[in-house]
C-alpha cells in the first residue's frame, strides 16, 4: 500500500508524465478475494488513481498493462479509471508469426532457409512476441556457447 502512494506521489511530482504499471493483474487481484491485503491494496490503487485523475491540469497519464483483464476488480476498469481498453491478441496464424520472425531475426546471425521458418511459424502460433523473441535469443546463445557464428534450426528448443 505504501509502495503504490509513493508511485503516484513521485508521478505527480514528475508531472506531466506518464505512469506505467506493468502486469498489474499480477499484484492487484480483485476486493471479492479472501486476502484483506489484497482488498487494502486494490483501495489504496483506487484511492491513488482517483487523485492523480482529480489533480487540476491532468499531468499524470496512467497507463496499465495485464495478461487477464477478468482478473482485475471491476473498479480498476471502468470509465473515468481505467476505462479505455486495447487487447493485443497473441499471433493466431503462422503468416503472423512468420513476420515477427522475420523482423527478430532482423538483428541475428543466422542462416534458416525459407522452410526453416515456416515449421518454426506452425510451432510459435500462439505464443507472444515476447516469447517468440526469448526463444530466438536461446538459440542465438546456444549457437554461441557451440562456438559457431550463425544460429541453425538446430539451436531453437520450443
Amino acid at each position: 500500500e505504501k509502495r503504490v502512494s509513493r508511485l503516484f506521489a513521485q508521478a505527480r511530482t514528475m508531472a506531466p508524465c506518464i505512469l506505467l504499471l506493468d502486469m498489474i493483474d499480477q499484484w492487484l487481484g480483485s476486493r471479492s478475494s479472501d486476502q484483506e491485503s489484497d482488498s487494502r491494496l486494490v483501495t489504496a490503487f483506487l484511492v491513488e488513481l482517483d487523485g492523480v485523475f482529480a489533480t487540476p491540469g491532468g499531468d499524470v497519464i496512467v497507463i496499465a498493462t495485464c495478461r487477464d483483464i477478468v482478473k482485475l476488480d471491476k473498479a480498476i476498469t471502468r470509465p473515468g479509471r481505467i476505462g479505455h481498453h486495447v487487447e493485443l491478441r497473441v499471433p493466431d496464424s503462422p503468416v503472423v508469426v512468420s513476420e515477427i520472425l522475420r523482423t527478430l531475426l532482423r538483428s541475428l546471425k543466422h542462416n534458416l532457409r525459407l522452410e526453416d521458418l515456416e515449421a518454426l511459424s506452425e510451432t510459435l502460433v500462439g505464443k507472444t512476441p515476447a516469447e517468440i523473441r526469448g526463444v530466438l535469443q536461446k538459440a542465438a546463445m546456444r549457437a554461441y556457447l557451440r562456438d559457431r557464428s550463425l544460429m541453425t534450426i538446430d539451436d531453437i528448443v520450443i
